[in-house]
């Protein structure tokens, strides 16, 4: 493992105790000459073990090159200016835990803490946000699998409206298909979770909750959502498409039908276009909104969609 700062001039690493399994090893990186730097691992295999406490106080981005394998069986935990860098196709594995603890003033826009893979936009501030990522499956009742990621979020300011959105590598589906992995919430345990309309970017490996009503532990299933309430059948027949877009957005539904008091609503939940009455093959024109995250509400019909 390799350190650089300022020009490039680097200071190898001595992580032999990663591999001291019989006591707890803790290890620490906050030289103050990394400040804003780069700390760079090779090509080659690392192991931290179940006994070690990596703990990276000092403000660097550490990249974990290409060739380079990384299983946390123990805890990483990273000070609130200390982001990690994954390769495409080599995530870090292992039954361990990345760990990170931020304090905000004010609402979240697509904050990622820590670079984990985790960018959340929130209506109000979390105060402290604790966000834990581990690489371990879990199983709902129905015995669904989830990718090999997960996320823990607490806060110590209630958060009811927020959007996650949650990137993946493909090497952790456990062969589920991209286009039908939904957000899940554990709701009792860990075997019982609540699920949410989700958008998927199979492009950019990004499955996006625009409406999560609560933080807790995240993760991905392949579920098969349906956008509307599944009490009203008739709103699961609307979509919209393509999604991503750009300029305008189609409304697809049934023939004939209508939908009335129509609105484009944000990931806080704020109203930013009112529509009126709509039919399917209508174009709904996003010229002016930001990208991001968005809902649309008629009637007994949710459906959200992302604008890039």
């Amino acid at each position: 493992m390799m350190v650089e700062r300022g020009p490039p001039v680097a200071k190898p690493l001595n992580f032999a105790s990663m591999h001291r399994p019989l006591f707890m090893a803790l290890l620490v990186i906050s030289a103050p000459d990394l400040a804003f730097g780069q700390m760079s691992s090779g090509p080659g295999a690392m192991v931290i073990d179940s006994a070690t406490v990596l703990r990276i106080d000092a403000p660097v981005n550490w990249t974990l090159d290409p060739g380079t394998s990384l299983v946390n069986n123990g805890i990483i935990l990273l000070g609130p200016e200390a982001t990690i860098t994954e390769q495409t196709g080599a995530p870090i594995s292992g039954d361990g835990v990345e760990r990170i603890a931020l304090t905000f003033a004010g609402p979240l826009v697509g904050e990622e803490p820590g670079g984990l893979g985790l960018a959340l936009t929130t209506s109000t501030s979390p105060d402290s946000l604790m966000v834990v990522r581990g690489h371990r499956s879990y199983t709902d009742t129905s015995g669904t699998m989830s990718i090999a990621r997960w996320f823990d979020v607490r806060s110590t300011m209630p958060v009811t409206g927020a959007s996650l959105a949650l990137h993946y590598d493909t090497t952790e589906l456990n062969g589920a298909s991209e286009a039908d992995l939904a957000l899940g919430r554990a709701s009792a345990g860990d075997s019982l979770w609540t699920s949410y309309p989700t958008l998927s970017d199979l492009n950019m490996h990004v499955a996006t909750a625009p409406m999560v009503d609560s933080l807790g532990l995240f993760t991905l299933f392949p579920f098969t959502l349906s956008t509307g309430s599944p009490a009203h059948p008739e709103a699961l027949a609307w979509h919209l498409g393509p999604i991503p877009a750009h300029e305008n957005i189609f409304v697809l539904g049934p023939s004939g039908a209508t939908l009335t008091h129509a609105v484009l609503v944000d990931a806080h939940g704020r109203i930013v276009r009112s529509l009126g009455r709509i039919i399917s093959g209508t174009a709904i024109e996003l010229a002016g909104l930001a990208p991001g995250a968005y809902m649309l509400q008629a009637d007994r019909t949710t459906v959200p969609f992302l604008v890039r």
